[in-house]
């Protein structure tokens, strides 16, 4: 049995999508991926609104692009290893879920918005939102477990959007 999680792709208040893992749901796993995929050589890559004439800038035209870009890298490359997937590993796992489905309805929920032209991911679990990271944030944050599998979120980006170390 995987770990499941949602994510939901807004755009101001208004989801454009939500998408439904199966397995690795939990937060080194699909929330690393999630931020790799909004993420080149460790910087976040920008969301504009229109495409400049002979644009060669890696970019994403809007919260819509973003979305279609990062399900279509989820579902076509082993992000980990930025690899493609042959075709025949591309069932399952990940599917387009009823935009009425919770965030907390699986193990985690991820929210996908921009705030201050930033995009950020807020992470939700236990029925509440642990934490708002930008992908870049998100990808110097280590997750550990105790003796007891109890998660442990280390922060380890100074002045980060991580508010707070969370043990749940």
């Amino acid at each position: 049995m995987g770990t499941r999680s949602i994510t939901k792709f807004f755009d101001d208040d208004v989801c454009l999508v939500t998408l439904y893992r199966q397995y690795d749901g939990y937060i080194d796993g699909h929330g690393y991926d999630l931020a790799r995929c909004l993420t080149f050589e460790g910087q976040d890559i920008p969301v504009r609104n229109g495409i400049p004439m002979g644009n060669q800038t890696l970019m994403f035209n809007g919260m819509a692009d973003l979305a279609c870009q990062v399900i279509a890298l989820l579902k076509t490359r082993d992000i980990r290893h930025n690899e493609p997937i042959v075709r025949s590993q591309m069932v399952g796992n990940f599917y387009i879920a009823h935009n009425t489905s919770g965030l907390d309805e699986e193990g985690f929920g991820y929210a996908v918005h921009l705030r201050d032209d930033r995009v950020v991911i807020d992470v939700h679990t236990g029925g509440r939102k642990i934490f708002s990271a930008t992908p870049e944030e998100l990808l110097k944050t280590s997750m550990e477990y105790d003796d007891d599998d109890v998660m442990v979120l280390e922060k380890l980006a100074v002045g980060g959007g991580l508010t707070q170390d969370i043990n749940f």
